[in-house]
């Protein structure tokens, strides 16, 4: 049954999983399961990321152009397009696209207001949470549910998750934490995202809310497990840190973790998944520059 996401905070039927989810683990590289490895560079940029990746192949992200700005982009049938939100803001990041093409992202001002955005039909609408001064768009559903975190409506000072749809601001905390993010909202209502119970870094765990019932992820033997998306299939994606502090991306599918890394990279990222599986995300090369990369899975 699909979630409502208006009712996640507001009744005392959120129930939390205490049980970890004891998943069964695999360490694998890029090419199990996959037919392709594709790295990409935004032209001139000195690093790119990729983002998300829908349907159609088409892929959203940011760069980070030679003067040290970030920016959106567009990457559709091998032609690049720069994402920048309107007001010459001081960046401008893109975080997802879906089937649609509506694309979520944020901008704003290094010592001033920022706010979420959905681009669609060459049209910006800005999303700010009320009283906050930070609203970040992460993620967007099928249906145009944006997927986010707030910061400043609380006094506390700490990032709360929200889901946008149609019009209405839900926020959303997993219970008895400091910190909450939520990244995506898949087409079926499944919520994911992650916590933290306190203020040290590379710490935390993932989380998966589903029917007003949050689930705790962690890679097994992970310091940090942090999700980064969903897709309609329930896969979910993301990356993680293990004992050595060194960054791996990973695919959770069906109870079972694949470990996700790029041959020869210092670290990879994955950051978006489509319903046929295919993945987007970035890495670092031996020379420490950062790509885009695509993994498509084996039709």
């Amino acid at each position: 049954m699909q979630t409502n996401p208006k009712n996640v905070h507001r009744t005392s039927r959120v129930v939390l999983l205490t049980l970890t989810l004891l998943f069964c683990s695999t360490t694998l590289a890029y090419g199990a399961r996959r037919s392709g490895f594709t790295s990409f560079d935004f032209p001139g940029a000195i690093e790119t990321t990729g983002g998300g990746i829908n349907a159609a192949g088409d892929i959203a992200g940011h760069y980070v152009s030679a003067d040290g700005k970030l920016h959106g982009y567009l990457l559709r049938k091998g032609k690049f397009t720069s994402v920048d939100a309107p007001g010459t803001p001081d960046f401008t990041d893109v975080g997802w696209i879906n089937s649609r093409g509506q694309i979520v992202g944020t901008y704003g001002f290094v010592n001033g207001k920022v706010l979420a955005f959905v681009l669609a039909n060459r049209t910006f609408t800005s999303i700010g949470y009320p009283g906050a001064q930070i609203t970040t768009g992460y993620g967007i559903s099928d249906a145009g549910d944006v997927a986010g975190v707030e910061i400043g409506a609380d006094p506390d000072g700490q990032p709360h998750g929200y889901v946008f749809s149609h019009g209405t601001f839900t926020r959303i905390d997993f219970p008895g934490t400091l910190k909450t993010y939520v990244t995506m909202i898949s087409r079926r209502g499944h919520i994911v995202g992650n916590y933290s119970f306190s203020n040290v870094e590379n710490q935390g765990s993932g989380f998966l809310l589903n029917g007003g019932n949050f689930t705790s992820i962690d890679f097994p033997g992970a310091t940090l497990t942090w999700i980064t998306g969903i897709n309609p299939q329930g896969e979910i994606l993301g990356f993680y840190l293990d004992a050595d502090g060194n960054m791996h991306g990973f695919l959770l599918r069906k109870g079972n973790f694949e470990s996700i890394d790029i041959p020869g990279a210092l670290f990879t990222e994955a950051n978006g998944i489509n319903p046929e599986g295919d993945i987007v995300g970035r890495y670092a090369s031996s020379d420490g520059k950062v790509h885009g990369f695509l993994l498509s899975r084996v039709k």
